[in-house]
């Protein structure tokens, strides 16, 4: 499914953009961050459950299958954590509390740990982000300490502890039944983000972000909503595929995304956007895992370097705001981009392929991974 790693590569540059706005105070419309969000969780379950249709809660399975994540995620993301949080430290013992304004970081994302006695204990927490355990801060903002965008990689992983108990249930529904019970999630969902942000004082941001936004309990159903997508693509015979992989097909899916993203500005939050947006996504999934791409090659690694630049951009962007490159100057931000895409490609090409390449070998010759069956080897 070539198609879905280009896309990939998309949602990982909007994500990207949207936060070099943030970071620098552009004042673009950063909806289709939000969007992209969704995309990657629903797209996930999407290709969880295309390349372990079989997975189930025993030992051999759930030991291969959170191998497999593990070595897809673990690396890179550790790289990434060592350098936001060397750059965190060496900040904060310059300048304190102001580093957090220093870097450009928006009051939202810091409102509850900009205190001294807080950021002083960035070594200790360290542990905790590193077991992807960010989200249990007591305080609702510590999941964003290091670097904000890695908040999503806590919720895969939830997702990835879940998916061998979750299979076994959808193996035992209809196929035909996954589109309405994707639907039906989805609705849940609504609700439940309706409930959540209509108890909160005055609709409060700050709140809102860590108990709906980033709260891998609410943003579950996209998971799941993928998974159904793809249990209902098995049912569709090649009638429904051709469909799905026609021209015609695949522009009005992009299309309805751009829509999505044209009526964002008219939501009251974005909290509200992600779930609307959960439906047209499915649809631009579905399409674009049956059409065909000649450079295959090229897909693949669109779709690792993605994973790169998601983990990545962040730091790079407090780094460039730090050193001054983002006042006023186009050419300077342009640069600051083009950087931030030379270094997510050699991370990906010097360290995170080959050593991925390293620890799948590694565990094979251990008998920890199965032979044979579809691989599992997808960038998140």
């Amino acid at each position: 499914m070539p198609w879905l790693d280009i896309g990939r590569l998309m949602a990982a540059l909007a994500v990207a953009l949207a936060h070099l706005s943030l970071v620098f105070g552009l004042g673009w419309n950063d909806a289709w961050a939000t969007v992209a969000l969704s995309w990657f969780f629903v797209l996930s379950g999407f290709i969880m459950a295309h390349a372990h249709p079989d997975c189930r809660p025993t030992r051999t399975l759930l030991l291969d299958f959170w191998l497999r994540r593990a070595i897809r995620i673990v690396p890179a993301y550790w790289l990434v954590l060592a350098l936001a949080a060397a750059w965190l430290g060496w900040g904060v013992a310059q300048q304190g509390v102001a580093w957090l304004h220093t870097v450009g970081r928006p009051a939202f994302l810091s409102a509850d740990i900009a205190t001294q006695e807080y950021l002083s204990t960035w070594p200790a927490r360290l542990a905790s982000h590193a077991l992807f355990l960010g989200a249990l801060d007591q305080a609702s903002s510590g999941r964003y300490l290091f670097a904000p965008p890695l908040w999503s990689l806590y919720s895969e992983m939830f997702f990835y502890l879940l998916f061998p108990f979750l299979m076994p249930l959808v193996a035992r529904t209809r196929p035909s039944w996954g589109l309405a019970l994707a639907f039906a999630l989805w609705l849940a969902q609504g609700g439940v983000v309706a409930l959540a942000i209509g108890g909160l004082p005055s609709h409060d941001f700050v709140a809102a972000q860590a108990s709906v936004y980033s709260n891998p309990l609410v943003r579950v159903a996209e998971f799941m909503v993928g998974i159904f997508a793809r249990h209902w693509l098995d049912s569709t015979g090649e009638t429904g595929r051709r469909v799905l992989r026609s021209p015609m097909s695949v522009a009005m899916s992009l299309a309805a995304v751009v829509g999505v993203v044209l009526i964002a500005p008219t939501i009251p939050t974005p909290f509200n956007l992600y779930w609307i947006a959960v439906p047209v996504l499915v649809w631009n999934i579905l399409a674009l895992s049956q059409s065909a791409l000649a450079n295959v090659k090229l897909a693949a690694v669109a779709g690792g370097v993605s994973y790169l630049i998601y983990l990545l951009h962040w730091t790079v962007w407090e780094i460039g705001h730090a050193a001054g490159l983002g006042s006023g100057s186009p050419g300077a931000l342009a640069g600051l981009l083009a950087a931030m895409l030379g270094l997510s490609a050699l991370l990906w090409w010097a360290a995170d392929a080959p050593l991925r390449g390293v620890l799948v070998g590694w565990a094979r010759g251990r008998g920890w991974l199965r032979r044979g069956g579809r691989p599992a080897e997808v960038a998140q």
